[in-house]
């Protein structure tokens, strides 16, 4: 089930700083969705975050990297637990989802380092 979300980057500011309260909660959300999902699975999770913008904000604009919105998710539910995490950047609305991994076929890279 997907989830709306506003999503926060990662903030390497100090405690109480105004990006790590918005760290903060987010992050509160992404437990209010996940521990359902986390406390009926036993195994490993996977999680795909949107991060939605507002139409005209460039998805390619410095400050946006996709890796920092998706790491605190990824510190948050656990290493341990996820399998995979994915992540896209759109002009509409957030979201989360959060569901047990299933095992799939596993890409063979070619040379280039693309899957085949």
């Amino acid at each position: 089930m997907r989830h709306s979300v506003k999503p926060q980057l990662a903030s390497g500011e100090r405690a109480g700083h105004p990006s790590q309260v918005k760290l903060g909660r987010f992050l509160a959300h992404v437990d209010a969705i996940a521990g359902p999902v986390l406390a009926g699975v036993s195994g490993r999770v996977a999680a795909e975050l949107i991060v939605g913008f507002s139409d005209g904000v460039s998805l390619t604009a410095r400050g946006h990297a996709l890796g920092e919105y998706l790491f605190p998710v990824a510190q948050r539910l656990g290493p341990q637990r996820v399998a995979a995490v994915f992540g896209r950047k759109i002009c509409g609305p957030s979201s989360l989802a959060v569901g047990p991994a299933r095992p799939g076929r596993r890409a063979v890279l070619g040379p280039d380092g693309w899957a085949l």
